[in-house]
């Protein structure tokens, strides 16, 4: 079994650090309260299907935001292994969301980052995984475009990577040409956010 990718002492520096794997853990950071679960699926997650040209073996979900519910629906409808981070206000209080989403980060392969109207932590963290050689989709608040970036992305990634068309520019995928289904047994469940090693990641991030 593969182990799982651990954090590194670099993991909060420029340095490009691929980590050799050939799984598809697609992890979702940030989420939306005004998605509909058609919205998601046609010009979001059937967009990135065709870019990948293959499912994730499983997604990475926070607990909060309807859609993580309606992204936990459609992974479970077609097989795909769900696993949900919750966020322990009561011991980690206002760094919870940031434990959350450090384990979401530390276990997944590709990203779906949604990006915050009021904040740019999103979109900087999206440009931090890019620069580490991730292949990370964002989501941009209004006009719900898809942008992706990997580790060819140069200071400004926006002006250089390339936008994913919505679904109703491209149409939606097709079975028999981009698999849009998983044959793995479906299991959904919650873990809580935090853990051992994860403290000492935090006080670079933190002090800046």
């Amino acid at each position: 079994m593969t182990e799982p990718i651990r954090f590194s002492d670099d993991i909060f520096t420029d340095e490009p650090t691929v980590e050799p794997t050939h799984h598809l853990f697609l992890g979702v950071i940030g989420s939306r309260t005004d998605a509909t679960q058609q919205k998601l699926v046609e010009e979001v997650i059937n967009p990135i299907l065709q870019d990948l040209g293959k499912p994730p073996e499983k997604l990475l979900l926070p607990e909060e935001g309807i859609s993580s519910i309606y992204l936990s629906d459609w992974g479970e409808s077609l097989k795909i292994p769900t696993q949900v981070y919750q966020a322990d206000w009561h011991r980690h209080q206002r760094r919870a969301k940031l434990f959350r989403d450090l384990r979401i980060q530390e276990e997944s392969t590709h990203f779906l980052i949604f990006l915050n109207k009021r904040s740019n932590s999103n979109e900087t963290l999206a440009h931090r995984l890019a620069r580490k050689g991730r292949t990370v989709y964002t989501v941009t608040y209004s006009t719900w475009d898809i942008e992706k970036l990997t580790g060819q992305c140069q200071e400004d990634p926006r002006e250089q990577s390339p936008r994913i068309p919505h679904a109703s520019r491209a149409g939606p995928a097709k079975r028999g040409r981009k698999p849009g289904t998983g044959t793995t047994p479906a299991s959904r469940q919650s873990q809580p956010s935090g853990g051992p090693g994860i403290q000492s990641q935090l006080t670079d991030l933190w002090a800046t």
